[in-house]
């Protein structure tokens, strides 16, 4: 403070333009530094957490198509939920990926459908991606200039039908570890309709649903936090925030910038380009959308028409868009003539 104070002072009793260039460059040139550096700490810490974080480099900006999937034989005595937070799934997606399954009986010995590729949302490559409908939220890490966009995506749960998560746009403020939880008098007054007494602040702990991470936005009462229920995540449960398993919201708490715009979408279907094919990815629609089956697939139909104005020579078939709407799974399948996806 003293150095500050002595050089403004001596600045404004000299007059000296000369310095006030000198230090405005500097200022410029530090900036920059600490950007870079901050950038570079980022990109350590995404390959330092790669067992954690689903995180993949996009090799050119008409890229749409991320991860690849994968199966696997079910242990004995595994169920579905003991697989999604073994792979970092959500219960949901696992469940629409494995129709065969049901959520709580023993798999052992069985073969498993990981649905861990994804068509990226159609929305601007920046900041923070949720997808309510998918129920999973992408991180568009900031680049270095001349390095190539990387993305890390983790499953989410996001609000319930009568408290739905809004779609806007909003903004990281502020981060808090160990945060108490203050309900607000309407979840206050849920609970005592089933004869639960909430108090006004629960204090960090287990009982504490917003876990030990909680990122803030700039919608009052709006949080991206971490859970005391693992088993919940990837479903609709939420009194509106989005809610990652707890080593999932601890990277983004230790990784993402203040100030990271945070985007929700509602894109029930998502169309993008690898290469010559176009994949569509299905998801069912939010139940408030009341959207139908036919409903659905005018929209596929439309969003297909628009991405094929990229390369309108490649034969499309449509018999597979009315299949992944019919089947609804979240699972990326190529409609051009180029390729099949193995596995439909």
């Amino acid at each position: 403070m003293y150095w500050r104070a002595s050089a403004f002072s001596l600045l404004e009793n000299t007059g000296d333009r000369r310095i006030m260039d000198d230090r405005s460059r500097w200022r410029g040139r530090l900036r920059v530094w600490r950007r870079r550096t901050i950038v570079l700490a980022w990109l350590a810490l995404l390959a330092g957490n790669s067992a954690t974080a689903a995180t993949y480099t996009l090799h050119d900006d008409d890229s749409s198509l991320i991860g690849a999937l994968q199966r696997i034989t079910a242990e004995e005595g595994d169920m579905l939920i003991d697989l999604a937070p073994r792979y970092d799934l959500g219960q949901d997606e696992l469940l629409l990926a494995n129709p065969d399954k049901a959520r709580w009986i023993p798999i052992g010995g069985q073969t498993v459908l990981l649905p861990t590729r994804h068509v990226l949302p159609q929305s601007p490559r920046s900041g923070v991606i949720v997808n309510l409908p998918e129920r999973r939220l992408y991180w568009f890490v900031p680049q270095r200039s001349g390095s190539r966009q990387q993305v890390v995506t983790f499953p989410v749960s996001v609000g319930k039908l009568d408290w739905s998560t809004p779609v806007t746009v909003a903004q990281v403020v502020s981060r808090k570890e160990n945060p108490p939880w203050y309900p607000p008098a309407s979840i206050r007054e849920e609970a005592a309709e089933r004869g639960i007494a909430l108090p006004d602040v629960v204090p960090a702990g287990p009982a504490n649903p917003l876990g030990r991470h909680a990122l803030y936005l700039n919608l009052p009462g709006y949080l991206i936090h971490g859970t005391n229920n693992p088993s919940a995540i990837g479903l609709r449960v939420t009194h509106g925030c989005i809610r990652l398993y707890p080593e999932d919201v601890e990277f983004l708490y230790r990784l993402l910038p203040e100030s990271t715009t945070v985007t929700m979408v509602d894109q029930p279907v998502k169309v993008g380009w690898q290469g010559n094919n176009l994949y569509v990815e299905v998801h069912p629609p939010l139940e408030e959308s009341h959207m139908s089956e036919d409903e659905q697939l005018v929209q596929a139909m439309a969003l297909v028409r628009d991405a094929m104005t990229v390369h309108p020579d490649i034969r499309l078939k449509t018999w597979l868009i009315r299949r992944a709407v019919q089947r609804r799974d979240g699972i990326p399948v190529s409609v051009t003539s180029s390729s099949m996806d193995s596995s439909w």
